[in-house]
C-alpha cells in the first residue's frame, strides 16, 4: 500500500489534482490503499488543510524536494534517510502511516488479543477523535481535520466538532464479516493469504478481521 512518488510528481497536470487534497488522496490511481481514516491522519500530521487544492500542495512538495536534494547532496545515504524519517512529507506519510497501522494491529494474530480496537483507538490522532472538526467532501464522505478546512471547503456547510467520547466507527472498525475472510493455513505462522491466493488445505483457521485490518491486508496484497 503506497503511492508511487514519481507517478504523482510527474502527473501534476492530471485533472485529479484539481480537487481538494482530501479528495485526491482517495484516488487509487495515485494513492493506492489510502482510505478515509488514513487521509485524515496524514493531513493532520502535516497540518495541511483538507480542502486545499491538491496541485498546490504537491507542487510545493516538489519544490521542497528539489531544494532538499541540493542541500543534502553531500550527505551520506544513511544521513539522508535519517532526515527523511525525521521530516516526512505527504508522499512519504502515504507509505509510513499505513505501515504504522499494520504494526499496531499485529496483535490481531495472537490468540489472546482478538480485540485490537483499543490499540487502534490509541493510535488515532485525528479520525473520530473528540475535538476534531468534520465536513463532508463532494462524495459525501466525512473528512476529519483540525483548524482551517481550506479554500475549497464545501459551501453551505459548517464544520462540526466532535464532542462525545470516541466510539467505534460502524463502517470501518466493528468486527463483522465483509465480502471475504482471511484464511490462515495451519502452520503458516499467522501469515494471511489473499482470498484469491488461498488454497484448500486439510486444516485451516478462519480469522474474521476488523474492517480496517481487512482493508489494509487486501489492499497491500500480503503474502508469506
Amino acid at each position: 500500500m503506497c503511492c508511487c512518488r514519481e507517478n504523482v510528481l510527474k502527473n501534476l497536470d492530471d485533472k485529479a489534482f484539481d480537487k481538494p487534497i482530501c479528495e485526491a488522496l482517495l484516488n487509487q490511481k495515485f494513492f493506492n490503499g489510502i482510505g478515509n481514516y488514513l487521509r485524515a491522519e496524514i493531513l493532520y500530521r502535516l497540518k495541511i488543510p483538507p480542502f486545499e487544492k491538491a496541485r498546490t500542495v504537491l507542487e510545493a512538495l516538489k519544490e521542497q524536494e528539489q531544494e532538499r536534494r541540493k542541500k543534502n547532496s553531500a550527505l551520506t545515504l544513511s544521513k539522508k534517510l535519517k532526515l527523511m524519517r525525521e521530516n516526512p512529507d505527504l508522499l512519504e506519510l502515504c507509505h509510513t502511516v499505513p505501515t504504522e497501522v499494520i504494526a499496531v494491529e499485529k496483535k490481531l494474530f495472537e490468540p489472546d488479543h482478538a480485540d485490537n480496537y483499543a490499540a487502534f483507538k490509541n493510535w488515532l490522532q485525528c479520525y473520530l477523535v473528540p475535538g476534531m472538526s468534520t465536513l463532508r467532501d463532494r462524495s459525501g464522505r466525512t473528512v476529519w481535520f483540525q483548524g482551517d478546512p481550506g479554500p475549497m471547503a464545501p459551501k453551505g456547510q459548517t464544520p462540526r466538532k466532535k464532542r462525545t467520547q470516541l466510539k467505534k466507527d460502524p463502517e470501518a472498525l466493528t468486527p463483522k464479516v465483509r465480502s471475504s475472510v482471511a484464511v490462515v493455513p495451519a502452520g503458516s505462522g499467522g501469515c494471511v493469504l489473499s482470498p484469491c491466493l488461498a488454497q484448500p488445505a486439510p486444516k485451516v483457521t478462519v480469522m474474521l478481521l476488523t474492517g480496517v485490518t481487512q482493508h489494509l491486508l487486501v489492499q497491500a496484497h500480503f503474502c508469506c
